[in-house]
């Protein structure tokens, strides 16, 4: 076999090289070769990014070539772009190649693993349909114009957050307990204390102001609620002034006692026979003023235990 030449037959008025000796080198250069079927491995040279070992006529600094052990090359232009080696597909040099462009984009991507970049730009549309973990940014992000959702949860952790969970309401957590709520009727706090140095409430000028220590200082008028409570037993949950106009005979009683003061307007035009509590406090004459039929203004003051009470004389 080692005396083989290439053996050509022309039998159907096409050329057809059958056998190459092996060792033999067949140089075609200059020879254009229509189809060929390879039945076995074919090797070739390991090329360079400027002339890869795998190209084509018109364009020979383009191809493929192998540019180290187990690693196949990409070259254009002369210029290495990208590598294919066991278990990753690389850029020969970093930050130089892209994937895709701006108007010829790839459709989906899957990944099962960490994705890391420099930098997003363009809208980031659709859900998350797994956990977003880690931290977004070191730095103070100033592009970001809406955050819309309506579950959406801002915070440490689950125990400490600002929690949107009902609709057209901020819910505050802390220590896993809802501590404040937003909504269209205002600010409540549900849990502990509204607690600072000093709160003000203003429209402007400072209306009200509440000072560390417990200092009150109204600026405007001091408006209060007036309950009207005929039995005659005031609630001083319900408010600090009343006005009575009794059907008979009553007992003057205070319930829900705390260190308060107020006014009694006592409407008494049918002269009704007027007693007091053991708790509510009176001198002799103010029992028997009252029980006259007629209009009085009763003033009270609380120490938290018992109410004491002075009045008016009668109104004409």
């Amino acid at each position: 076999m080692s005396d083989f030449f290439p053996l050509i037959v022309d039998g159907s008025g096409t050329p057809a090289i059958k056998e190459i000796p092996s060792g033999d080198v067949l140089d075609l250069t200059g020879v254009t070769v229509k189809a060929i079927t390879v039945d076995g491995v074919s090797s070739f040279s390991d090329g360079t990014a400027g002339a890869p070992s795998i190209t084509n006529t018109g364009d020979t600094n383009c191809g493929l070539y192998f540019s180290a052990a187990d690693t196949l090359a990409f070259t254009a232009g002369g210029v290495a772009q990208v590598t294919f080696a066991d278990g990753v597909i690389a850029p020969v040099t970093t930050n130089d190649v892209d994937l895709g462009t701006s108007s010829l984009e790839f459709k989906d991507a899957y990944f099962d693993g960490t994705v890391t970049s420099d930098a997003f730009a363009g809208p980031l549309t659709g859900d998350v349909t797994g956990n977003l973990t880690g931290q977004v940014a070191t730095a103070a992000q100033t592009n970001i114009t809406s955050i819309l959702a309506t579950d959406l949860k801002i915070g440490e952790d689950d125990q400490t957050k600002v929690d949107f969970e009902d609709a057209n309401q901020i819910n505050f957590y802390a220590d896993n307990t809802k501590r404040v709520t937003i909504d269209a009727t205002g600010l409540t706090v549900n849990s502990g204390s509204l607690e600072t140095a000093s709160i003000d409430y203003t429209d402007g000028d400072n209306a009200l102001n509440i000072e560390d220590g417990g200092t009150v200082a109204v600026v405007k008028n001091a408006k209060g609620t007036l309950t009207t409570d005929n039995d005659g037993s005031f609630d001083m949950s319900a408010s600090n002034n009343f006005k009575c106009t009794p059907s008979g005979n009553f007992t003057l009683t205070f319930t829900n006692i705390v260190s308060q003061s107020g006014n009694i307007l006592l409407v008494n035009s049918g002269g009704h026979t007027v007693a007091a509590h053991a708790n509510t406090k009176v001198d002799a004459s103010i029992l028997a003023t009252i029980s006259t039929a007629g209009t009085y203004l009763v003033s009270y003051f609380s120490d938290g235990t018992n109410v004491y009470l002075t009045n008016s004389a009668i109104y004409t």
